[in-house]
């Protein structure tokens, strides 16, 4: 069985401080945190966990709602990292409604083979 690494929101929503040894020898310490924000796909608000600067190279090829409006199913390539392969290189977002919230969140976000026909 193969294992696939999957993105996780815990990734997204913690600060992550590196720490490392610079070139005089010093130690340093650096510490980040990854800005996300919500994507209007189809009169959606969906909140990804792909980074906001990432926002401007996805492009939505499908999204799926269920009949009562609480699911979507969302198939998108993101050009960010191999913008050759944007059309063979897709993910696919499982999107779930926030209660009391106009917007939806990815519960999974998985890379999947995606290619255009015709």
């Amino acid at each position: 069985m193969e294992r696939h690494e999957c993105t996780t929101w815990h990734y997204y929503l913690t600060e992550q401080t590196f720490n490392n040894i610079d070139s005089d020898g010093k130690p340093i310490s650096v510490t980040i945190g990854i800005d996300v924000e919500f994507l209007d796909i189809s009169d959606l608000s969906v909140l990804l966990p792909v980074p906001k600067a990432n926002h401007s190279n996805i492009t939505i090829n499908h999204c799926i709602m269920s009949e009562d409006g609480q699911s979507a199913l969302v198939f998108l390539t993101d050009a960010t990292y191999s913008p050759n392969e944007a059309d063979e290189n897709g993910y696919m977002a499982v999107c779930r409604k926030i209660p009391n919230y106009e917007g939806y969140i990815c519960y999974l976000y998985h890379s999947t083979y995606l290619k255009r026909l015709g």
